[in-house]
């Protein structure tokens, strides 16, 4: 099993001056999250040079795709290539700013996008969807077989559209991770990518591309219906029971449970210290009496 995360930015940063500060948050979300695939998507550019140096810094820990996020068809699109594409995808970026001459709300049409990326069959293209700015189903069906997945804002919302198959196409939850800002470390719960593993034979590119299908689009590791919510520890439908001794991690894990429980509308939660005395109310069955006219 593959865990990916194709939707990091990285801050521009003068490649004379130290690095290696704002490298190292992203090699601890790499490293706490057991990443084995990253793409560098920043917006609307591509620079081979810095990632050139991103890939040969993690080159012990995951693979790094060359990537855009790109607007086009009103919403934004990933885009990722092969290593071996990086300077292609350099061009393709310049010829991307050509045309919306730097205005970050234009966004390319159909054909711009063709001209940009002529070999965009060969690529692995994620659009949003249920993520502003999302494609739109018309812009989304002339894109067609072009299409890898959709990326959504929410894993809760991925494993709906997975589950009842609205769309020809897998929906997917990346971090949208933007790594050297200040407020990154400060946040670092929100940077946590979605459970999706992909059932691919290797980090090789091409397996990777051809994994983006409803089969071989996981939520766990052990490649069964359970639920990762985070690596190493999977829940299944129904009660789940956590067991262990003092400071193996029961309350880190609740938290982390109640984390991502919070911001799903459909799971209602609650939370009781079984060490602290809870006053319980007595339970009072009702029912509606029912009168006759």
């Amino acid at each position: 099993m593959i865990r990916a995360d194709l939707h990091i930015h990285t801050i521009a940063t003068p490649w004379d001056e130290p690095f290696d500060f704002n490298f190292e948050q992203l090699r601890q979300h790499i490293e706490e999250n057991r990443l084995d695939v990253i793409a560098i998507t920043n917006h609307n550019t591509f620079d081979k040079a810095q990632y050139e140096v991103v890939a040969q810094k993690l080159s012990d820990l995951c693979m790094v795709y060359p990537g855009v996020e790109v607007n086009a068809l009103g919403c934004h699109i990933l885009i990722v290539c092969k290593p071996e594409e990086a300077a292609n995808l350099e061009l393709a970026c310049s010829e991307v700013d050509k045309i919306l001459g730097g205005n970050i709300q234009a966004s390319l049409d159909l054909n711009q996008l063709f001209v940009a990326f002529p070999s965009l069959n060969e690529l692995i293209v994620i659009p949003h969807y249920e993520k502003n700015p999302a494609i739109s189903l018309e812009n989304l069906s002339e894109l067609g077989e072009y299409v890898s997945a959709v990326e959504v804002s929410s894993l809760a919302k991925a494993i709906r559209l997975n589950k009842i198959h609205s769309l020809p196409h897998p929906a997917v939850f990346f971090t949208d991770y933007r790594f050297g800002c200040e407020s990154a470390d400060g946040a670092r719960e929100r940077y946590r990518p979605g459970g999706i593993y992909l059932k691919a034979a290797s980090k090789s590119f091409q397996a990777v591309r051809d994994a983006f299908n409803f089969d071989d689009l996981l939520l766990s590791a052990s490649g069964n219906d359970d639920f990762e919510f985070f690596p190493g520890a999977t829940v299944i439908s129904g009660m789940n029971l956590i067991l262990g001794k003092r400071s193996t991690g029961k309350t880190f894990s609740l938290d982390r449970i109640f984390h991502f429980a919070a911001k799903a509308k459909h799971i209602t939660s609650s939370k009781e210290s079984s060490s602290t005395p809870v006053k319980r109310a007595a339970f009072i069955r009702t029912s509606p009496v029912a009168s006759r006219a």
